[in-house]
């Protein structure tokens, strides 16, 4: 091999090399911010859950007719949804809630009509369904964090129970 050939062979493995280390350096910088972001979320979203949960515990009492809840509820900008109530919208084989799907159940409430793979989803219905509320409780760059609130409904439509749960979390 003449000298001019090697050394051209040369330069493109330093250069190889070098695009090697660039990418590869890219790669751990973006790892390490994952793992110093990943558990950070947002603290006023966590605080503005908690004082939401707190305001429900106290507003949202055993024995409240399902109405009074939902206006409640309404008066803070907070949506109670039962996932049974959507349709789903299919997407080839794949069933997605509808954002509004489900909003305010209310007693005796059919379920809607679906077909697809959004049928083998649905679940039977409770004539008193329960509902759901789920506050935001913040997010980070591939989990996003959140606090549910179960409200169960007796026979006569009144709130029979109300359980607030914990954090949890739903990442990437």
């Amino acid at each position: 091999m003449s000298d001019a050939r090697h050394s051209a062979v040369v330069l493109s493995l330093t250069i190889f090399l070098r695009i090697c280390v660039a990418v590869a350096v890219g790669i751990v910088l973006l790892v390490i911010a994952l793992l110093v972001c990943l558990p950070i979320y947002s603290s006023n979203q966590e605080h503005a859950a908690a004082a939401d949960a707190a305001w429900i515990r106290s507003n949202i009492t055993v024995g409240l007719t399902r109405d009074a809840a939902y206006d409640r509820l309404r008066s803070r900008n907070i949506v109670a949804v039962n996932p049974a109530f959507s349709a789903g919208k299919a997407i080839g084989f794949v069933c997605v809630d509808e954002q509004n799907g489900g909003t305010w159940p209310y007693k005796n409430e059919p379920l809607p009509r679906v077909a697809g793979p959004c049928a083998s989803m649905q679940t039977h219905s409770d004539p008193e369904p329960h509902a759901y509320v789920e506050l935001a409780a913040g997010t980070s760059l591939v989990c996003g964090f959140s606090r549910v609130i179960d409200f169960g409904f007796d026979s006569r439509d009144r709130v029979s129970t109300v359980k607030i749960g914990g954090v949890r979390s739903v990442c990437l």
